[in-house]
């Protein structure tokens, strides 16, 4: 199963289809603007309503599978 982020875009918070154990989210520059580490289960939700409004970066790292890089959508 395709690891994928959702709802998106979003302006509050956002959930991921599978387990979890950290959630890095950078801006378009590279630079990290929020971080979750921990073992998060499916459906987590992740808030990110403090962000600015942008498209982001999020990295996900889990013990199974490959670091997975996703974009989404930080609504105002």
């Amino acid at each position: 199963m395709k690891i994928k982020t959702y709802p998106n875009p979003t302006s509050e918070s956002f959930q991921i289809n599978k387990y979890v154990e950290s959630v890095s989210i950078f801006d378009l520059t590279g630079k990290e603007v929020k971080s979750f580490k921990g073992n998060f289960d499916k459906g987590h939700t992740f808030n990110i309503s403090d962000l600015t409004p942008s498209i982001c970066l999020v990295k996900i790292n889990n013990n199974l599978d490959e670091p997975y890089t996703l974009k989404i959508v930080k609504l105002d």
